[in-house]
C-alpha cells in the first residue's frame, strides 16, 4: 500500500523529471533551429594589413590562398595576416581576380591581359588585347570550359564581352552594342550574368546580360540606376550592388530594388549570408538578399571589394581615389554563437570595380 505522503512524494519527483526534460528540450530547441544566419560573424571586422604603395582592387579565395590583385602587383596570403607579393610575369592594374574551383584568373584594364593560376603565388601569362579595340578587361570568370571576360571605359561608353574557348588563349569579341561597359561577369548554374551600363544619350542605365554559353548574349534593362559594379549569387538569387544601391533578381529577367544610399562597389555570398561593401568603410548584410542590415567595418576607407572563403568574409579598401594606402579586412568566422576569432589570431578555422 502506498500511502498519501509517498505518493506525493512519487509526484513530486515526477514532476521534477518532467520540468528537467522541459529545460534540456527547449535548450536544445534555441541551440539546433535557430539559423546559423542569425549570428552573422559580420558584425565585427578585424584589420588584417595596410600599407602604401599599391592601389589594390580586387579580392579571392581559393586552394587555401586568400589573393589580392593590384596596380602592377597580386599578393596572396594562407592567413590573411602575412601577405606575399605573387610572381606576375606582365605589368598590368590587374582590376579582377576570380577563383573557378580549381583555377585564379586575373585580369588587367590597361592591356586587356589575361592570367591565371593554380595558387595565387605564381602567375602565368594567357593572352594579352588590344586596347584600342575596347579591349580593356574589367571582369574574367571561367565556366564550363569557356573564359567570358568583360570591359570598356566608363568615359567613352565603348566595352563589350569577350569570349574564348581555348582556355583564354584566344577571345573573340561580343559587343551587346557600342555604348556598353562591362563591370562583373559571374557564373551561376551553367549560365554567365554579366553586369554593367550603357549610354542612352541622357546618362547610364543599367543592364544585365545573360548567356548559357558566354557566345550568345539576351539583354535585360533593371529599370534602375544602379550604374551596376558587381553581382554575386546565392540561395537561388542573384544580387548586383553599385552606384545607385542594390537590385536582386531569381531569375536575371525581372529585378527589383532592395535598398538605395551610400555607394557600393563588391558583394559577395557565403554560408547563406550576402555581404555588399562600399564607400567610407560601408558594409552591409543581408540574410535573403532583400533586408539590409548596416554593420560596423572600423574603417573609412572605400572598400572596394567583398570575398568569402574559409567561412569568412574578406574585403580590400583605399583610403583615398586619388593616394595609394590600403587595407585588408576579414569579418569573425561565420555561424559561430561566440567571437569568431581575436584580431591576429587565425588558429582553429577551416568576391568588382572598373576603371
Amino acid at each position: 500500500m502506498v500511502l498519501k505522503g509517498e505518493f506525493m512524494l512519487v509526484l513530486q519527483k515526477a514532476r521534477f523529471v518532467k520540468l528537467v526534460l522541459a529545460v534540456h528540450l527547449i535548450t536544445a530547441f534555441f541551440f539546433f533551429a535557430v539559423p546559423e544566419a542569425t549570428a552573422t560573424g559580420v558584425e565585427t571586422w578585424h584589420e588584417r594589413a595596410n600599407g602604401s604603395g599599391i592601389v589594390y582592387f580586387e579580392i579571392a579565395y581559393g586552394n587555401g590562398n586568400y589573393v589580392v590583385s593590384g596596380q602592377s602587383s597580386i599578393i596572396y596570403s594562407d592567413d590573411c595576416t602575412n601577405w606575399t607579393a605573387g610572381t606576375v610575369p606582365h605589368s598590368d592594374n590587374f582590376v579582377d581576380v576570380d577563383f573557378d574551383g580549381v583555377t585564379f584568373w586575373a585580369a588587367g584594364y590597361l592591356d586587356a591581359t589575361l592570367l591565371n593560376s593554380s595558387d595565387g603565388e605564381s602567375w602565368t601569362l594567357v593572352s594579352t588585347g588590344d586596347a584600342a579595340d575596347h579591349e580593356h578587361y574589367n571582369a574574367v570568370v571561367q565556366g564550363g570550359g569557356t573564359v567570358v571576360t568583360g570591359g570598356g571605359e566608363t568615359l567613352t561608353y565603348e566595352g563589350g564581352l569577350f569570349y574564348s574557348t581555348n582556355a583564354g588563349v584566344d577571345f573573340t569579341p561580343v559587343y551587346p552594342s557600342d555604348l556598353d561597359v562591362i563591370d562583373d561577369v559571374i557564373f551561376v548554374d551553367g549560365s554567365f550574368v554579366a553586369g554593367g551600363d550603357f549610354f542612352d544619350g541622357t546618362g547610364p542605365t543599367d543592364k544585365i546580360y545573360l548567356s548559357d554559353d558566354g557566345i550568345s548574349w539576351n539583354e535585360v534593362l533593371t529599370g534602375f540606376g544602379t550604374h551596376i559594379q558587381a553581382l554575386a549569387y546565392g540561395d537561388d538569387l542573384i544580387v548586383a550592388v553599385g552606384q545607385g544601391g542594390i537590385i536582386s533578381s531569381s531569375d536575371g529577367l525581372v529585378w527589383t530594388q532592395t535598398w538605395t544610399g551610400t555607394e557600393l562597389y563588391g558583394v559577395a555570398w557565403g554560408n547563406g549570408i550576402f555581404v555588399a561593401v562600399g564607400l567610407t568603410g560601408t558594409v552591409l548584410s543581408s540574410v535573403d538578399g532583400i533586408t539590409w542590415t548596416p554593420q560596423t567595418s572600423g574603417t573609412t576607407y572605400h572598400l572596394r571589394d567583398v570575398g568569402f572563403g574559409d567561412d569568412t568574409f574578406f574585403a580590400v579598401g583605399q583610403n583615398d581615389w586619388t593616394d595609394d594606402l590600403y587595407v585588408i579586412l576579414q569579418s569573425d568566422r561565420i555561424g559561430l554563437f561566440e567571437d569568431g576569432f581575436e584580431s591576429g589570431n587565425t588558429s582553429g578555422w577551416s568576391s568588382s570595380v572598373g576603371e
